[in-house]
């Protein structure tokens, strides 16, 4: 029997967070019906992936979160995430491994090299599969992200991200070779019949009954910013930066993204300066896949006009849900000092005053997780 690695290695900012969620959620369907193995470390495999095979995995931006810096750590790390796929691979009777890992598109030659020696105990072929999309929308999605990871929007401006297709594709024929490398058109995947996640199926050759369990679990996942969002994460990472050279900061939790993804405000776009920028500046690299790849992408006109125009009504409501942001925050703290009080009060078996206390609580952070829990606690333990 013929084992082969499917592995589809970004690029970034196509959709693959919608993939992975799905594939990962269908996983069991996916082995049963069709012998596709997706490894179950997690949905998105590209921080097992990056930490296996980079040269120095404490550059990854995930094992930077984690402050994982000394080498007994990145052992550790390797450690885990090595004996979970060595579980998946030798407990399950597979012909297909699908490994999902955007972050592989920035992997050297090199290490990509390493990781196709890895595979190679297990898989007797390796397709690798990239999604590629217009530069324009490749870059203002990226910066959105790199916003996220500690940068400010003057970096970014100053310096725009670029795809670097020919960069990564080279690494990638280098170590697979030209016939196993694969391009899809990211914009023509979302425009197809059922969207990115049935194109993705269908481009992989997954059967009727494991491509119905993949499309059931999709969902699409937005995790872009506001106009406005992204001038706050700005602000906050050049006043408060995310990583010291010591480390992550201290002073930054790093889970403030889940936050400003949910405000409200005027589309993210780039200014027109530095659109035309990334347009002169990708034209060599459309040429260079569309002749490597015998492909006609993107032959896009040179971005005119002017600065996209923000919305007043747009900034009025991010304006509106920033002042409730800051009102929960604080009524949160609060409430967290009432059951503080509580439990002190409880203590001294002055169980009315405790009662107050939460209740009061419970009124100022009704939708505080971490303050209903805490109520629900002291209730329990002092049969409140």
């Amino acid at each position: 029997m013929t084992r082969t690695l499917l592995f589809h290695a970004g690029m970034p900012k196509t959709g693959t967070t919608s993939i992975q969620n799905a594939c990962f959620a269908a996983r069991r369907t996916l082995l049963a019906e069709d012998g596709i193995l997706y490894p179950s470390i997690a949905a998105n495999h590209t921080n097992a992936i990056c930490s296996l095979f980079m040269d120095d995995p404490t550059r990854h931006i995930s094992n930077k979160m984690a402050d994982i810096r000394t080498p007994e750590q990145v052992v550790a790390l390797q450690a885990h995430y090595r004996a979970s796929l060595v579980h998946d691979l030798e407990n399950n009777d597979w012909d297909r491994l699908l490994v999902s890992a955007e972050g592989a598109a920035n992997l050297s030659r090199v290490e990509l090299e390493r990781l196709r020696e890895w595979f190679a105990m297990y898989v007797d072929e390796i397709e690798v599969i990239y999604y590629l999309r217009e530069p324009l929308g490749y870059t203002t999605s990226v910066s959105q992200q790199l916003l996220k990871g500690g940068m400010t929007l003057g970096e970014l401006h100053n310096k725009p991200q670029l795809p670097n297709w020919s960069g990564r594709l080279r690494n990638a024929i280098g170590a697979f070779g030209r016939e196993a490398v694969r391009i899809r058109d990211f914009g023509a995947a979302v425009k197809a019949e059922g969207g990115l996640v049935a194109e993705f199926c269908e481009g992989l050759g997954f059967g009727a009954a494991a491509k119905a369990a993949v499309l059931a679990e999709a969902k699409i996942d937005n995790e872009s910013l506001s106009m406005e969002a992204a001038r706050m994460m700005s602000h906050l990472n050049t006043a408060r930066p995310l990583f010291t050279p010591e480390g992550r900061s201290g002073r930054r939790t790093g889970k403030e993204t889940l936050t400003f993804e949910a405000l409200p405000g005027n589309k993210f776009s780039l200014p027109l300066e530095v659109r035309r920028t990334v347009h002169e500046k990708t034209r060599q690299d459309i040429a260079w896949v569309n002749e490597t790849f015998g492909t006609t992408l993107y032959d896009t006109p040179v971005p005119s006009g002017e600065d996209h125009p923000l919305d007043p009504k747009r900034q009025v409501e991010a304006a509106h849900a920033t002042v409730l942001l800051i009102s929960d925050l604080l009524n949160a703290v609060e409430a967290l000092r009432l059951c503080l009080r509580a439990g002190e009060l409880a203590e001294k078996n002055d169980l009315e005053g405790a009662r107050g206390r939460l209740a009061e609580a419970g009124r100022l952070s009704p939708e505080d997780e971490a303050v209903q829990i805490e109520i629900k606690r002291l209730r329990g333990r002092f049969k409140l």
